[in-house]
């Protein structure tokens, strides 16, 4: 998946995952990326699969657990998130494990 960063390295991780429709992306996030990342925060600003930069995926159940490995492949057990719709489900996806 592709990955907009901002920040500095250590900070609190903060997630972004973009609401779904025909021309979102991380990119959305980048201006409130960089702020957050000036006030200290590690911030990831993600495409989806099969938006912005990210390939798609084959099957539409796998998404929230892509967007787990790959927070966990990031080395972030513990981070804040924001993000509509999808980003939500990741996130409760998340609280049930």
């Amino acid at each position: 998946m592709n990955v907009r960063r901002f920040g500095r390295l250590g900070g609190t991780p903060f997630i972004f995952w973009h609401a779904l429709g025909p021309d979102t992306s991380g990119a959305y996030f980048e201006e409130v990326g960089e702020v957050l990342g000036r006030r200290g925060y590690d911030v990831f600003a993600v495409d989806g699969p099969g938006f912005g930069e990210s390939p798609a995926l084959r099957f539409e159940a796998a998404v929230p657990q892509t967007g787990v490995r790959w927070l966990e492949g990031a080395g972030h057990g513990i981070f804040d998130d924001v993000g509509p719709e999808l980003g939500d489900e990741i996130a409760d996806w998340l609280e049930r494990r």
